[in-house]
């Protein structure tokens, strides 16, 4: 014979005061929130070019939500909105960004990271190599 599974929510009542009614429901387990993605406008960039860094996260409980960002050293992030950043260096090299998303409850957190390269100015990647000839000559007035 096949048992049947039984799922319960818990939830209790908070009296504000008692007494007078106005009391209020919250759920007793806290879901730490969900980053649905985490999208970079180009991967691929080369010194000094900007890319942006959006993103998007949810809480299971409907509880709002906090964006902490970070970057490896070398890397600048530029605050755009909290969810949303530009990412630019001055020196080549794979970088990661990091973005943590909290509920504000429990200490919970989720992590998310992507990476970025960063290439150096070369031709190939729209940037100009090779020598610079100064020919300066003074001339008197």
């Amino acid at each position: 014979m096949a048992r049947a599974a039984t799922v319960f929510l818990l939830s209790a009542a908070v009296c504000g005061g008692c007494g007078g009614g106005g009391g209020m429901t919250r759920d007793l387990v806290n879901f730490p929130p969900i980053v649905e993605s985490l999208e970079v406008s180009k991967k691929d960039v080369i010194i000094g070019e900007q890319t942006t860094i959006t993103a998007r996260a949810s809480d299971p409980n409907g509880d709002s939500v906090r964006y902490e960002w970070s970057a490896d050293p070398g890397g600048t992030l530029i605050k755009v909105e909290n969810n949303k950043y530009i990412f630019t260096t001055a020196l080549s090299g794979e970088f990661t960004v990091r973005v943590r998303v909290n509920d504000g409850k429990d200490n919970l957190w989720t992590d998310a990271e992507t990476k970025i390269r960063c290439l150096g100015a070369t031709a190939e990647h729209g940037g100009v190599t090779g020598k610079l000839a100064l020919n300066m000559a003074h001339t008197a007035d």
